[in-house]
């Protein structure tokens, strides 16, 4: 049994060109979920809004369920701000997914992966990208998972330590919502071993715990074939370290499955 859904984005996000047949032709006979990207007035595009073609999009994967007959499911990554928070509430209602991702890509005036970041203090950086995190969770957008709580994060260097000092308070209260609204917290590889922040969510894990969270999702962020589930056994290993022995996989509904065995345990 396949452990996760590991939510790659494809050619119906506005960053990445892989068709979504590519991961389905690597690993034809596992559930996927692609994630595509929802963000409005987006800095990286423009300024641009960046909106999946949903039909096409359901269209595609009504073709490749039919062609490897393995069933697929609807997903989206849901760049939330304050400003399109009626627009994405909108297009959620007409537009149903399987699985959504809820994050935190920009403040209105740049992306947090902009370069306008490093010109900035870092406490500042860290309090500000935390506090639009928990907007986000404050808000009435629907959501199943908490993805890469360290988005705005990835430019800088920071150790566990110096994080809670700059706001470990945010980081509470993320947590705390997180908890309250059900949602799965994300284990984003891609943050993890390629950015370099394994350590910033080792001691995450042990907060949310701390917290009474117990959902967790793993998420590779792949934008393209070679990164599709990259360093999950990695991550896999990481939270049995810590005791966690099941993971919450989001297919027809949200199921637990066993980071053991691979069975479902409820």
């Amino acid at each position: 049994m396949t452990l996760f859904t590991p939510s790659p984005h494809s050619e119906f996000s506005f960053d990445s060109t892989e068709p979504l047949s590519r991961y389905l032709q690597a690993h034809p006979n596992a559930p996927v979920v692609a994630t595509e990207q929802l963000d409005f007035h987006n800095p990286v595009a423009h300024f641009h809004n960046n909106v999946p073609n949903y039909a096409k999009y359901c269209r595609t994967l009504t073709t490749l369920q039919k062609r490897y007959g393995v069933r697929l499911y609807r997903g989206v990554e849901i760049g939330y701000t304050a400003a399109a928070e009626a627009k994405i509430i909108a297009y959620l209602d007409r537009h149903p997914f399987d699985l959504r991702l809820l994050a935190v890509h920009q403040n209105g005036q740049f992306d947090f992966t902009q370069r306008t970041v490093l010109q900035l203090p870092v406490a500042e950086v860290v309090r500000e990208y935390l506090q639009l995190i928990i907007d986000a969770l404050e808000s009435p957008v629907p959501a199943d998972v908490l993805a890469h709580f360290d988005y705005g994060l990835r430019q800088l260097t920071l150790t566990p330590a110096e994080l809670d000092r700059y706001a470990g308070d945010r980081l509470d209260r993320m947590l705390a919502l997180v908890c309250q609204r059900g949602l799965a917290l994300e284990l984003n590889t891609k943050s993890m071993y390629h950015y370099g922040n394994v350590a910033l969510y080792d001691a995450l894990i042990t907060r949310y715990l701390a917290h009474g969270g117990h959902r967790f999702s793993i998420g590779s962020d792949a934008h393209q074939l070679s990164g599709y589930a990259s360093q999950f056994a990695a991550a896999r290993r990481l939270l049995l370290q810590h005791g966690v022995t099941t993971i919450t996989r989001f297919t027809d509904h949200p199921e637990t499955v066993s980071l053991v065995n691979g069975a479902r345990t409820a």
